[in-house]
């Protein structure tokens, strides 16, 4: 995503000169994260405190913003990328009071739908993943806050913005700028005036050097995962609504989801293959023309809630096949057994492990009920991750110092490379959602957290003392560890516990579980 352009150097020294971190010397942060235990392996919770370490340091303060202090990709300091800032939204809500997280997609909102486009910082590929929608609504859930606030005014400020953003992605045209990169995205639309997909590239769609298009030609290439995450935007827009009782916006949205859902899966959906693949422009319902090039795209329809049950479950062997997106570190970034997978590192998106695209596919999983499965590609990638922190020849390509890489290797406890350069060091960033999210989600098993119900969910693990202190969701603050078949939690307020499906009442206070 990062080595199609270069930086002005003007602009860099500029960025350079007028963007600080609010790194302080204080270790108050510190006090305010979960605390994760999870004695079978130690070594998983230092990981984690290095990854919020390399997250704080990301923390940056700039004049002229609509939102300062933000949290910065670790790139380029001159520039900001929406699905980057979206994605570190889904691991600093752990500890939004010092992580700015979903608050800055403000820097997106104003400067590309209020006609505010000067801005001290680039925005890099303003058609990027649309993804806002379900940034916002998972962190609405989570903490009650969108990027806006709390209340019902904010929350419709919000919806609002993403319903601009949402319109923005059907009309923009090829070549608008915002101050950076311009845009390459188009729409095509069939005989009744309806979009049935989007025109991309790489770059655009955070998938830098794949060889996606490679079978149809990329001018003809419509994105699978483009169309989907318009759908993901319009189901989750809708629920937004619905939080704050606005039936008209949501029953357009609902219908506005159904409609783009029937679109992908009446043309991007090969039953030969049991897949959803990008598709020829020209495609119809008679006559589907595949780009067989199989990747992590093709989970988005399933993170928006578009396949049966059948085809979630034909996708997901794909993730299990040691020949296509399996093997030994899974969600590979283009199958395995195709003719541009680089097996030595990866080589950026041509195999190379991302965290974003792993994430987005353990989520999508789980919204199917596949909780193993989700929950072993969790453990497997934080383990490579944790690996390659440990071993000393990763080292030797940062100043002989372990650190949190932009992606890895597929094979073995290494960075993956960008066209023969090693990938980004000290990279949170997105890398993060291994060692924070996956891992308080789908090791530790907090895998469903909803404030404005009062409801944690836990899948909880037989072995070892595991959970977690000082987890902070809405206004409860709770303990929940558990250590030889009891459980006990510590909260300052009243909540739901469900462990394994077996539901608790939780008062304020002390409590203790014992487990059949």
């Amino acid at each position: 995503m990062r080595h199609a352009e270069k930086t002005p150097l003007l602009i860099l020294v500029f960025a350079l000169l007028t963007t600080q971190s609010i790194a302080q010397k204080s270790c108050e942060w510190k006090a305010q994260i979960p605390k994760p235990v999870f004695e079978q392996n130690q070594a998983l919770v230092d990981l984690y405190m290095k990854a919020w370490e390399t997250a704080h340091a990301r923390v940056m303060v700039q004049d002229g913003l609509p939102q300062s202090p933000y949290m910065d990709e670790a790139c380029w300091d001159s520039h900001i990328w929406i699905w980057d800032t979206a994605f570190m939204a889904f691991f600093t809500k752990y500890s939004p009071k010092d992580f700015p997280g979903v608050e800055s997609l403000k820097n997106f909102y104003g400067p590309m739908h209020d006609g505010k486009a000067e801005l001290p910082l680039r925005i890099q590929h303003p058609d990027n993943p649309p993804i806002f929608a379900w940034c916002e609504y998972n962190n609405w859930k989570f903490n009650g806050t969108t990027s806006f606030g709390s209340d019902k005014e904010a929350v419709r400020k919000t919806i609002q913005y993403l319903i601009k953003h949402f319109e923005w992605f059907n009309q923009v045209e090829k070549g608008q700028t915002f101050g950076g990169a311009s845009t390459v995205l188009g729409q095509v639309k069939d005989g009744q005036g309806n979009i049935i997909g989007y025109l991309w590239n790489g770059v655009a769609s955070g998938m830098d050097n794949t060889t996606r298009g490679r079978g149809i030609g990329l001018e003809n290439a419509l994105w699978v995962d483009a169309i989907a995450q318009q759908g993901l935007s319009a189901l989750y827009i809708a629920r937004l609504a619905d939080a704050v009782k606005d039936k008209k916006i949501a029953k357009t949205y609902y219908r506005i989801y159904d409609k783009i859902k029937n679109t992908v899966n009446t043309l991007y959906w090969d039953d030969e293959d049991g897949v959803y693949y990008d598709i020829h422009k020209n495609s119809t319902v008679d006559n589907q023309q595949f780009d067989k090039v199989l990747t992590p795209a093709s989970f988005w329809p399933l993170l928006a809630e578009m396949a049966s049950p059948d085809k979630a479950k034909r996708m997901a062997e794909l993730l299990i096949k040691e020949d296509k997106l399996g093997g030994a570190v899974p969600v590979v970034t283009v199958s395995r057994d195709d003719e541009n997978f680089n097996g030595k590192t990866g080589d950026y998106w041509r195999g190379g492990i991302w965290l974003p695209t792993t994430y987005m596919t353990v989520k999508a999983l789980e919204k199917y009920g596949m909780f193993q499965l989700a929950n072993d590609i969790s453990e497997r990638t934080i383990n490579h991750m944790l690996a390659t922190y440990q071993n000393p020849e990763a080292h030797e390509h940062y100043d002989g110092k372990p650190t949190i890489w932009e992606c890895y290797n597929p094979n073995k406890p290494l960075p993956s490379t960008e066209h023969g350069r090693i990938a980004r060091p000290e990279f949170c960033g997105w890398s993060a959602l291994g060692p924070i999210s996956l891992f308080i989600e789908n090791v530790l098993g907090f895998y469903e957290i909803d404030a404005s119900k009062k409801i944690v969910k836990w899948n909880l693990r037989n072995e070892g003392k595991h959970g977690i202190k000082q987890l902070s969701f809405g206004s409860v603050c709770c303990d929940i560890l558990h250590d030889n078949g009891v459980v006990t939690i510590d909260s300052n307020k009243p909540f739901t516990l469900y462990i394994n499906n077996d539901r608790f009442k939780i008062k304020a206070g002390h409590n203790r579980i014992e487990l059949n």
